[in-house]
């Protein structure tokens, strides 16, 4: 996933922009995946969700020439070339996407207003929820430059610990210097009230914690290379009684929404030779997380605000000319987090990847010849209980599966009858260490960090119009399933020949292609 990074000297007067990185920057504990906090403005309280705080950052052993640390908050956003975007000030960076989706099955794309609209909400959330509690280990006070954009606010009474909002943090440094810093929840967003006040809507917020080292050349400060980050998401939970929350595993669990609004349709399929008689198999899906405004009692929200896992049991197949029969050739999971109120090609990266597995690939040893035919098959289930059979739970809740009907107004969700007596679920256990393969290897913390990233689970699954929705159920029943058949010429380049996909609340069809979705950047 390419990272592109907002022009940093567009918030700071006089400030030069190196992309040089200083020879001797200060030392900053490292981590790789997010870490999830749960703000419930019901219960006016907020908890971290992950098992480790990867949000913690020290900074020591600082180079001589390097005066200031600049500490800024980014929003993270996402358009449909799947790149990870950062925004500073609230704006978009690139207003226009240099990449398209080309595809011959139907696919909703993201408004450019809403995404500009998500943007800028984004960071409101960032700016009225979210501080950083700056702590000088030494005892300290904690001096900043007077280009600063954040408000500080001493907590004790020699200024050795502070808050800021995050925004543009000149923090003076030196060799000796020994600093912590960590997020903070404003407690007023604990209260609908002030939410309410602050268009604050529920839903998932990801940021980026970023730091620079700056040197001062000139009287102009320089600003090098990020040295230190940390992923971030924040989940606002709904009202209790505004939108669907899910069966909690145990009375100490928070109740997330339980709804699913993630379509998923065929993508493409990519045929990799890496030895002789070799291959790897890397299938990519279409994923639309968009869904419609559900409002109640003059509250709005979105089931697709919150970032969402997808999750399928993926087979291939080939077909034998004699007999015409097919025949299994491999199996395999395929689970990935999608971004909230986006819809694009869902690829495989490090930082999505929740199937434990290599990138989501299948590697298969037999001779591939032209005019070789095969069907890559998915089915896509609730979630959680896939992810929990993949890393051999044995406990996962099954309901009833039957479809239901709405008859909705337009603005509300149809509503499910009981599911009836549910079991005790276990908690995921601890995972072992798997390799990531091209994405390379993480921490085994940072692993654990992102496997505990979705514990809870989804009761239903609604199309993007809240019209119609149906029980998820389980891994009894998939609630999408589509298939890709292609072939292979002498080239060993695949060549689509038709798509298939049938759902209980979303599109079904079956049609014959020239060519699967696929991304054109210009």
């Amino acid at each position: 996933m390419k990272m592109r990074n907002s022009a940093t000297s567009a918030f700071l007067v006089g400030v030069i922009l190196s992309t040089s990185t200083a020879a001797m920057a200060c030392e900053v504990t490292r981590a790789l995946s997010e870490t999830q906090f749960t703000i419930d403005p019901s219960t006016h309280k907020s908890r971290l969700e992950s098992k480790i705080n990867n949000a913690q950052l020290q900074i020591e052993r600082c180079a001589l020439d390097e005066k200031y640390i600049l500490v800024n908050f980014n929003s993270i956003y996402f358009q449909n070339d799947t790149s990870r975007l950062e925004s500073i000030s609230g704006n978009l960076v690139q207003k226009n996407s240099n990449c398209s989706i080309a595809t011959e099955v139907p696919f909703q794309k993201v408004d450019d207003s809403e995404l500009v609209k998500s943007v800028a909400d984004r960071n409101n959330f960032l700016k009225k929820c979210i501080q950083i509690i700056i702590a000088d280990q030494r005892g300290m006070k904690i001096q900043t430059h007077p280009q600063s954009k954040c408000e500080i606010k001493s907590l004790n009474s020699d200024g050795s610990i502070v808050q800021t909002d995050g925004s543009g943090c000149l923090i003076a440094i030196s060799p000796s210097a020994k600093i912590s810093m960590e997020q903070s929840i404003n407690p007023d967003c604990l209260n609908s009230s002030f939410l309410n006040q602050n268009q604050i809507q529920a839903g998932d917020y990801e940021s980026v914690l970023k730091l620079w080292p700056v040197a001062v050349e000139a009287d102009q400060l320089k600003v090098m290379s990020p040295i230190g980050l940390r992923y971030l998401r924040h989940t606002m939970l709904p009202n209790v009684g505004f939108m669907p929350r899910a069966v909690k595993d145990t009375a100490d669990d928070m109740s997330y929404i339980g709804a699913l609004s993630t379509n998923i349709s065929p993508g493409n399929v990519a045929v990799r030779s890496i030895g002789q008689n070799k291959y790897q198999i890397q299938p990519t899906f279409l994923v639309e997380n968009l869904a419609k405004d559900f409002c109640s009692n003059g509250q709005c929200a979105k089931i697709s605000s919150y970032v969402t896992p997808i999750a399928g049991s993926l087979k291939l197949y080939k077909l034998d000319k004699k007999s015409g029969r097919q025949s299994q050739v491999g199996q395999w999971n395929h689970a990935l987090k999608i971004p909230a109120n986006w819809s694009g090609l869902a690829q495989f990266t490090s930082e999505n990847n929740l199937s434990g597995q290599t990138m989501g690939a299948l590697e298969i040893d037999m001779k591939i010849t032209a005019g070789d035919e095969f069907t890559l098959s998915a089915d896509f289930f609730e979630p959680r209980t896939l992810i929990d059979e993949t890393v051999d739970t044995e406990s996962y809740i099954t309901v009833n599966n039957s479809l239901i009907v709405g008859e909705g107004t337009g603005s509300s969700l149809p509503s499910l009858p009981s599911p009836g007596q549910i079991g005790q679920v276990k908690k995921l256990p601890s995972l072992p260490s798997v390799a990531l393969g091209m994405g390379g290897l993480m921490e085994l913390s940072d692993l654990f960090n992102m496997k505990k990233n979705w514990t809870q689970h989804y009761d239903r699954v609604c199309n993007s119009v809240n019209m119609n929705c149906a029980k998820l159920s389980g891994i009894n029943k998939s609630f999408i399933s589509v298939k890709m058949k292609f072939k292979m010429n002498e080239y060993n380049e695949v060549i689509p020949m038709n798509v298939e996909k049938q759902s209980a609340v979303f599109d079904s069809y079956k049609k014959d292609v020239q060519t699967f979705a696929k991304m054109n950047c210009i």
